[in-house]
């Protein structure tokens, strides 16, 4: 059985969402440094599925571990699940700064670091926990530059673009 009807409109949504801002911002008593209660802010252009970032997470805080590697004087991260053995689909930041002079992560050990998802803002937030590795400061102005990938996707199911973008507003330190 079949019949027309008229009279509404259909939305299709068919637009990815892409990356629109990433920054951290320092808590700890030393800027330029990584520490225990940093935390990292990744904005989107819309809501981004929470599933699609770690499997069946609602957005609610959930723990997560920051692995920085050590690459000259642009050290990059990458975000992992609670037992530090799955990446998640966040894609790699470039601090374009020196923080760790060896592989090093944020929440193995006493405090976990956590993620969590504000659907108002599309915003992902991660704050650091334990620090172990080796440290460095860089309390030089930098913009920051995250490269994210397109296995994450909006509530339509639209892959992420996978375009770079860069940290917004003036030069900063990071962390």
């Amino acid at each position: 059985n079949s019949r027309l009807q008229t009279g509404f409109s259909v939305a299709v949504e068919n637009v990815g969402p892409t990356a629109t801002d990433i920054q951290t911002a320092n808590v700890g008593a030393t800027v330029g440094r990584i520490e225990l209660g940093d935390t990292i802010t990744y904005t989107f252009s819309e809501i981004i599925d929470p599933q699609s970032i770690l499997a069946n997470w609602t957005g609610a805080s959930t723990s997560v571990v920051v692995r920085f590697t050590n690459v000259a004087n642009s050290d990059t991260y990458q975000v992992w699940n609670g037992a530090n053995t799955t990446l998640l689909n966040l894609g790699t930041v470039n601090t374009k700064g020196n923080y760790v002079t060896a592989a090093t992560t944020a929440g193995v050990g006493a405090t976990s670091s956590t993620m969590v998802l504000n659907t108002a803002t599309n915003k992902i937030t991660i704050t650091l926990g334990t620090i172990a590795g080796t440290l460095a400061t860089d309390a030089a102005n930098r913009t920051a530059a995250w490269t994210p990938v397109n296995t994450a996707f909006d509530r339509a199911g639209n892959a992420m673009s996978t375009t770079l973008v860069n940290e917004t507003g003036a030069a900063d330190p990071d962390f």
